[in-house]
Protein backbone atom coordinates (compact mmCIF):
# COMPACT_ATOMS: atom_id res chain seq x y z
CA UNK A 1 0.00 0.00 0.00
CA UNK A 2 2.96 2.34 0.56
CA UNK A 3 3.64 2.29 -3.21
CA UNK A 4 0.13 3.42 -4.11
CA UNK A 5 -0.64 6.97 -5.26
CA UNK A 6 -3.82 8.95 -5.89
CA UNK A 7 -6.15 11.26 -4.06
CA UNK A 8 -9.52 10.62 -5.72
CA UNK A 9 -10.36 7.61 -3.58
CA UNK A 10 -8.97 5.21 -6.17
CA UNK A 11 -5.31 4.44 -5.61
CA UNK A 12 -2.97 3.52 -8.44
CA UNK A 13 0.37 1.79 -8.61
CA UNK A 14 2.85 4.26 -10.06
CA UNK A 15 4.63 2.81 -13.11
CA UNK A 16 7.99 4.38 -12.23
CA UNK A 17 7.81 2.99 -8.69
CA UNK A 18 6.83 -0.41 -10.05
CA UNK A 19 9.72 -0.49 -12.54
CA UNK A 20 12.21 0.33 -9.78
CA UNK A 21 10.80 -2.19 -7.33
CA UNK A 22 13.38 -4.78 -6.26
CA UNK A 23 12.16 -8.35 -5.97
CA UNK A 24 13.77 -11.66 -5.12
CA UNK A 25 13.74 -14.30 -7.80
CA UNK A 26 13.55 -17.93 -6.72
CA UNK A 27 16.75 -19.79 -7.54
CA UNK A 28 15.47 -23.35 -7.47
CA UNK A 29 14.26 -24.70 -10.80
CA UNK A 30 11.09 -26.35 -9.42
CA UNK A 31 9.72 -23.06 -8.08
CA UNK A 32 10.62 -21.28 -11.34
CA UNK A 33 8.78 -23.95 -13.33
CA UNK A 34 5.69 -23.63 -11.11
CA UNK A 35 5.69 -19.86 -11.60
CA UNK A 36 6.16 -20.27 -15.35
CA UNK A 37 3.29 -22.76 -15.46
CA UNK A 38 0.92 -20.37 -13.67
CA UNK A 39 1.93 -17.48 -15.96
CA UNK A 40 1.54 -19.67 -19.05
CA UNK A 41 -1.94 -20.72 -17.92
CA UNK A 42 -2.88 -17.06 -17.36
CA UNK A 43 -1.55 -16.13 -20.82
CA UNK A 44 -3.62 -18.92 -22.39
CA UNK A 45 -6.75 -17.78 -20.53
CA UNK A 46 -6.22 -14.17 -21.62
CA UNK A 47 -5.79 -15.30 -25.23
CA UNK A 48 -8.96 -17.40 -25.03
CA UNK A 49 -10.92 -14.52 -23.49
CA UNK A 50 -9.72 -12.20 -26.27
CA UNK A 51 -10.89 -14.69 -28.92
CA UNK A 52 -14.26 -15.07 -27.16
CA UNK A 53 -14.64 -11.28 -26.95
CA UNK A 54 -13.84 -10.89 -30.66
CA UNK A 55 -16.41 -13.56 -31.56
CA UNK A 56 -19.08 -11.98 -29.34
CA UNK A 57 -18.38 -8.56 -30.85
CA UNK A 58 -18.74 -9.98 -34.37
CA UNK A 59 -22.02 -11.63 -33.38
CA UNK A 60 -23.32 -8.39 -31.86
CA UNK A 61 -22.42 -6.47 -35.04
CA UNK A 62 -24.20 -9.06 -37.17
CA UNK A 63 -27.33 -8.95 -35.00
CA UNK A 64 -27.31 -5.14 -35.05
CA UNK A 65 -27.01 -5.13 -38.85
CA UNK A 66 -29.85 -7.62 -39.33
CA UNK A 67 -32.22 -6.13 -36.80
CA UNK A 68 -31.60 -2.37 -37.01
CA UNK A 69 -30.19 -1.83 -40.51
CA UNK A 70 -31.89 -4.53 -42.59
CA UNK A 71 -34.95 -4.83 -40.31
CA UNK A 72 -34.78 -8.63 -40.41
CA UNK A 73 -35.39 -9.21 -36.70
CA UNK A 74 -37.41 -12.32 -35.79
CA UNK A 75 -41.18 -11.98 -36.19
CA UNK A 76 -43.72 -13.66 -33.90
CA UNK A 77 -43.05 -16.97 -35.74
CA UNK A 78 -39.28 -16.66 -35.37
CA UNK A 79 -38.78 -15.93 -39.07
CA UNK A 80 -36.86 -12.92 -40.41
CA UNK A 81 -39.38 -10.06 -40.55
CA UNK A 82 -38.54 -8.15 -43.73
CA UNK A 83 -37.48 -11.09 -45.92
CA UNK A 84 -40.80 -12.83 -45.11
CA UNK A 85 -42.93 -9.96 -46.39
CA UNK A 86 -43.05 -7.80 -43.26
CA UNK A 87 -43.51 -4.10 -43.91
CA UNK A 88 -42.19 -1.29 -41.77
CA UNK A 89 -44.97 1.01 -40.57
CA UNK A 90 -44.79 4.42 -38.93
CA UNK A 91 -45.39 4.30 -35.20
CA UNK A 92 -46.59 7.67 -33.92
CA UNK A 93 -45.42 6.89 -30.39
CA UNK A 94 -41.84 6.55 -31.64
CA UNK A 95 -41.74 9.77 -33.64
CA UNK A 96 -38.48 11.70 -33.30
CA UNK A 97 -38.32 14.70 -30.99
CA UNK A 98 -37.74 18.01 -32.72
Amino acid sequence: MSFMTGSSGQSELDKVVLMNLKTKMPTDRTTQQKIASVLSTLDSKIELNNRINAELEAMAKTLYDYWFVQFDFPDENGKPYKSNGGKMVWNEALKPLH
